[in-house]
């Protein structure tokens, strides 16, 4: 019994190679393809912003603070740092205007407000403009939460990675 019983599991070995291949699990769309496949983000997230107040614009003027860059062509990761209300050129052949640094960001009923004490969310409001000086993206970036960023950009990948530390 036991001689026909391997005698099968051999014979059947060459033929299971012969099989038609299942179809892959996974399928790969092109990037455009995706985009279309997505759901457009709601209006309440599209046209009302909670902008940085005065007091948020001229309290941070100055400060540096840090982002990267992620060339996906290449896989290079460019690190620079941004000083607030100075426009700075980028990777992309464009440029950064960093408006607002607030450390401790609270958004509200679409009001940006500092957080209570011990809350800890910096964010930046920004402008991210292309070669030509159109605007690409504007809004705020935050530290903690990388995902919502809305900036979508075939070739770069931008993520701001806090406010400078001071040496010393």
């Amino acid at each position: 019994m036991a001689k026909w019983y391997v005698w099968m599991v051999m014979a059947t070995l060459p033929l299971s190679g012969c099989l038609e291949d299942p179809a892959p699990r996974e399928v790969y769309k092109s990037l455009e393809q995706a985009r279309q496949d997505r759901l457009p983000v709601a209006p309440h997230v599209t046209q009302v912003q909670a902008r940085p107040s005065k007091e948020m614009v001229h309290s941070s003027r100055g400060v540096p603070v840090r982002f990267q860059v992620l060339d996906k062509r290449t896989l290079k990761i460019h690190a620079f740092v941004v000083s607030v209300g100075e426009p700075t050129a980028a990777p992309w052949n464009g440029g950064v205007l960093v408006h607002a640094f607030v450390p401790d960001l609270l958004i509200y009923q679409s009001q940006a407000i500092h957080g209570p004490d011990g809350h800890i969310n910096p964010a930046v409001w920004l402008e991210l403009r292309g070669r030509d000086h159109q605007l690409l993206y504007e809004g705020w970036l935050f530290v903690r939460d990388g995902s919502q960023v809305a900036w979508d950009h075939p070739r770069f990948d931008l993520t701001f990675k806090g406010a400078q530390r001071k040496n010393g």
